[in-house]
C-alpha cells in the first residue's frame, strides 16, 4: 500500500491506497523500504470504521 500521509503522535498513522489484494484489522504487515513489522489496529473507510478493505478503496 503506498502511503500517502503518515502523523505520528501516541502510535504511528498512515493513509493509502491499497494497490492489490486486501488487509483486515490484526493482519500484521511490514512497512518498507525499512522492514518494520507493523500491526493492523484500526481500519476507516468514507469515516466509518471498519474491519476490512480491498484493492482501490482508499
Amino acid at each position: 500500500m503506498p502511503v500517502v500521509k503518515q502523523y505520528e503522535e501516541m502510535d504511528t498513522i498512515v493513509i493509502g491506497e491499497i494497490e492489490s489484494g486486501d488487509c483486515r484489522v490484526d493482519d500484521q504487515c511490514l512497512t518498507m523500504p525499512n522492514c518494520a513489522r507493523v500491526e493492523i489496529k484500526n481500519i476507516y473507510y468514507e469515516d466509518r470504521e471498519t474491519d476490512s478493505c480491498v484493492c482501490a478503496q482508499n
